[in-house]
């Protein structure tokens, strides 16, 4: 799990939401004091920050941090890894960032695989959703050209509800080359 939000007006970790705004990590949590972006793109170790209070009610937790280092063999995803922001659940609090996913390995493969780094959905006005988080994908791209297709889901933007106007901003996404 990432920083876990507070009743206070300010959310957990280097990108806490202010008041009732998104948490912010690899891209700025939504809100007009959401939180900031910080860490590294080609290196996300970090956890992701929580979305502010409203005074009575916490702020909702960042996603947390995944590390995978798979670096002499295949790395294969057929099912899902998360690091995902919690959603506010429409309490007036803003909802956390995206964590970080920092994976190295030789060749990645997978079917219907998915790896997200999802900001946190403010549900409704004035609460608002974390940015995106964080993900790394490093591997040889010489051995990676020569893998099968593969169907595997890379995501890092922010959630985001009907009816909602302050959505966070896209996460990045860092990957060896551009076969992706």
């Amino acid at each position: 799990k990432g920083h876990h939000g507070v009743v206070g007006a300010t959310g957990n970790g280097p990108g806490g939401g202010g008041l009732r705004c998104g948490g912010g990590y690899g891209g700025k949590g939504g809100g007009n004091n959401g939180g900031g972006i910080y860490g590294s793109a080609a290196a996300p170790e970090e956890r992701g920050s929580a979305g502010g209070g409203n005074g009575t009610v916490p702020g909702k937790s960042g996603g947390g941090a995944v590390r995978l280092d798979v670096s002499g063999g295949m790395i294969t995803v057929n099912g899902s890894i998360t690091a995902n922001g919690e959603d506010s659940a429409a309490n007036y609090a803003g909802g956390g960032s995206g964590g970080g996913i920092y994976i190295t390995c030789r060749t990645i493969a997978g079917t219907n695989g998915a790896i997200t780094a999802l900001g946190g959905d403010g549900e409704t006005s004035p609460d608002a959703g974390g940015g995106g988080g964080r993900i790394a994908l490093v591997y040889d791209p010489a051995e990676q050209s020569n893998m099968a297709p593969h169907t595997i889901s890379i995501r890092t933007y922010p959630r985001k509800q009907a009816g909602d106007d302050t959505a966070g901003c896209l996460g990045t996404l860092w990957l060896s080359d551009a076969q992706f």
